[in-house]
C-alpha cells in the first residue's frame, strides 16, 4: 500500500511536470546554429545551393547506407524537391527550396511524413567574416499543445545536427581547397569554325598559331564577325598524356558560316561549369585539377568536349594575369 502511493505521488509529479511544460513551453520552435567556413561566399554557395551538393556534408544521410533519394525539378532552383524514405534515424519526407536570395539565403520547406506528420520552415544564410563565410542554419516549426512539450527535447537533437553538419561541411571544405571559383551555367546552343586534328601535346602552340591565322582570314574575307576569342575544344587524351585530340576554333555568332577547308562544329544547348582560369598556360592543368576534384566530389560527368577560351593576350600582361576560360559541359 505504501509502495502504491509513492508512485502515484511520483506519478502525479511527472503529470504535472509535462502538464507545465505544456501550458509554458512556446509553441514555435526555432534552432539556429552557425560556423566559419574557410573558403571565399561565392565557393560556400556551391556546396549548399543544391540538394546534391549538400548530401555530401549533411549529417544524416550517413545514418541510413540504404535511404532511398529522389530528386524532382530542378536542382538549386526555387520549386526542385528532394524526397527520400529512410529508416527510423531519418524518417521520411520532402524538402522543397522556396526562397533563393543571391548567395546570402537559401530558404526550404520540409515535409516530414514519418515518424509523424510535421512542417518546417528551415534556411541557410551566408555572411562574409574573418577567416571566410559565416553560415547559419535555422530551423522554424509550429507545434501545438502539446506536442510542443515533445518538442522541446527534439530541439536539443536538431542543434546537435545541424552542428555536425556544418562541421562536416568545414570539413569539406578544408580537404578539398579551391584556387579558382567555378560557375554552372546555361550554354546556348554555340558554334565554332575551325580545324580538329590529334596531334603530340608539344604541337599545340604552332597548331594554334596557324589554324587561328588562317580561321581569322577567312573570315574576314566573307565578312563574318568572330563570336569571341579563340578558344581549343579538347575531344580525347592519349593515355600516357602525350597527345590529344583537338579543335582549334574561333566562335561564331551563327551557324551560317560553310565552305573553304575548315569544320563547322555545333555544341547543343546544355548545362556547364565554367572557370576563370588565371595564370600561365602551361600551368592550366592546375585548373583541370581542380574540375576534377569537383566533379567526383559533386557526383557530376562531364561531356567531351573540354573547352579552353584564351581571353587574354599573353604578350599584354603578366603569366599570372592571363585569363583562361574553361568550361566543361556536364550530364
Amino acid at each position: 500500500m505504501r509502495f502504491m502511493k509513492i508512485f502515484l505521488s511520483i506519478l502525479g509529479v511527472l503529470l504535472l511536470a509535462i502538464l507545465g511544460m505544456v501550458i509554458f513551453a512556446p509553441t514555435t520552435v526555432k534552432v539556429e546554429t552557425s560556423e566559419i567556413i574557410p573558403a571565399s561566399k561565392s565557393m560556400v554557395f556551391q556546396e549548399l545551393l543544391t540538394f546534391k551538393a549538400r548530401d555530401t556534408w549533411n549529417p544524416w544521410t550517413e545514418l541510413d547506407p540504404n535511404i532511398k533519394q529522389e530528386i524532382i525539378g530542378e536542382d538549386g532552383t526555387v520549386g526542385a524537391k528532394y524526397r527520400w524514405e529512410g529508416n527510423s534515424d531519418v524518417g521520411s519526407g520532402e524538402q522543397e527550396i522556396t526562397a533563393v536570395d543571391g548567395m546570402d539565403r537559401v530558404d526550404t520547406k520540409l515535409r516530414f511524413t514519418a515518424p509523424w506528420e510535421s512542417e518546417a520552415d528551415t534556411y541557410m544564410t551566408l555572411d562574409e567574416a574573418e577567416g571566410g563565410t559565416k553560415v547559419s542554419w535555422g530551423f522554424t516549426s509550429e507545434a501545438p499543445r502539446p506536442t510542443n512539450a515533445m518538442m522541446l527535447f527534439m530541439k536539443g537533437a536538431i542543434e546537435k545536427d545541424y552542428n555536425k553538419g556544418l562541421k562536416k561541411l568545414k570539413k569539406l571544405v578544408e580537404d578539398n581547397p579551391m584556387t579558382f571559383e567555378i560557375h554552372e551555367k546555361d550554354m546556348p546552343e554555340t558554334y565554332y569554325v575551325g580545324k580538329r586534328k590529334e596531334i603530340a601535346m608539344a604541337e599545340i602552340t604552332p597548331f594554334y598559331g596557324k589554324v587561328f591565322t588562317e580561321v581569322m582570314q577567312f573570315l574576314g574575307k566573307n565578312g563574318v564577325n568572330p563570336g569571341g576569342m579563340p578558344m581549343g575544344l579538347y575531344y580525347s587524351y592519349s593515355e600516357d598524356g602525350t597527345s590529344t585530340d583537338l579543335a582549334a576554333v574561333v566562335p561564331l555568332e551563327n551557324g551560317n558560316v560553310i565552305g573553304g577547308e575548315f569544320e563547322l562544329i555545333t555544341m547543343p544547348a546544355g548545362k556547364a561549369l565554367v572557370m576563370d582560369y588565371y595564370g600561365p598556360y602551361d600551368k592550366l592543368n592546375e585548373g583541370h585539377d581542380e574540375f576534377e576534384a569537383y566533379l567526383k566530389r559533386k557526383g557530376l560527368s562531364r561531356k567531351f568536349p573540354v573547352a579552353e577560351q584564351y581571353i587574354t593576350d599573353p604578350t599584354t600582361v603578366e603569366p599570372e594575369k592571363i585569363l583562361t576560360q574553361i568550361t566543361y559541359w556536364i550530364e
